[in-house]
């Protein structure tokens, strides 16, 4: 997978939860609590499905960092490989 494979699949699941499109997602760094009411209940439910769509584990600590689609990219290549483009 490469990193704009990755950023298309992580926006695509973080819209579904949040009941959004992905065109409503105006900026990677806009915060999910801020502009989208997201709670923590939110952050588990992107997590999991994270964890579900590329078959990884990530630890539940880190969930309070994955609060924007910036900081879950910068999260990703800990636990999948990115392809270079």
């Amino acid at each position: 997978m490469n990193k704009s494979q990755l950023k298309n699949s992580v926006k695509n699941i973080v819209a579904e939860i949040l009941e959004l499109s992905p065109d409503e997602i105006v900026s990677d760094d806009v915060l999910f609590t801020k502009q989208y009411g997201a709670d923590s209940i939110t952050g588990i439910e992107i997590l999991a499905s994270l964890e579900a769509e590329f078959g990884i584990h990530i630890p539940e600590e880190l969930v309070t960092e994955m609060n924007s689609l910036s900081t879950i990219y910068a999260l990703m290549p800990k636990f999948i490989e990115i392809d270079q483009e």
